[in-house]
């Protein structure tokens, strides 16, 4: 759509383009804010890196479409540690797979993890964990790249890669 600004108008009108044209949900960049620290809720939330996924939650027309998260888990932004893992599933549990938009396979939120060597596997098994305490079947953890499932993945995509989609 080329330049534009962050307004809640342009948002209702990106929803219905994509409603209108067999697009069924955004997947949303999500960024850990502190670099190898503890979770701080209020600069994610002020984060403008966010603001879209915030302005989806807000507009009157997300009916239409659902939304996830890509967790966007590379240098300047990576989730280190069991710690952070929880901190960091705590808060998606609360403020997004709780959304009634919120994209669900088999009643499992769907997340995608950009860079998924970084991933935690005690923290992917902890989020799941909490996403069952929280009254959901599990989560359906996405991965970009060469996955296991004894890591914790689901599904792998080969989004920046030059491989195919494929279930693990």
């Amino acid at each position: 759509m080329g330049w534009r600004d962050d307004t809640m108008k342009l948002m209702k009108r990106q929803i219905n383009l994509a409603a209108d044209n067999g697009i069924l949900y955004f997947s949303f960049c999500w960024y850990w804010s502190e670099n190898n620290g503890h979770i701080n809720p209020t600069v994610i939330e002020k984060d403008s890196k966010h603001l879209p996924i915030y302005m989806f939650m807000k507009a009157k027309n997300n009916q239409r479409m659902e939304f996830s998260l890509m967790v966007a888990n590379h240098e300047g932004f990576e989730i280190k540690g069991l710690e952070a893992w929880k901190e960091a599933s705590n808060f998606w549990i609360k403020n997004y797979f709780k959304n009634p938009q919120y994209l669900k396979v088999d009643g499992k939120p769907v997340i995608t993890i950009f860079l998924p060597n970084g991933a935690d596997k005690n923290g992917l098994i902890y989020l799941q964990a909490a996403a069952k305490m929280a009254g959901f079947t599990g989560v359906f953890v996405i991965g970009c790249g060469n996955l296991t499932t004894e890591n914790g993945f689901q599904a792998q995509t080969q989004y920046n890669t030059k491989h195919k989609v494929g279930f693990i």
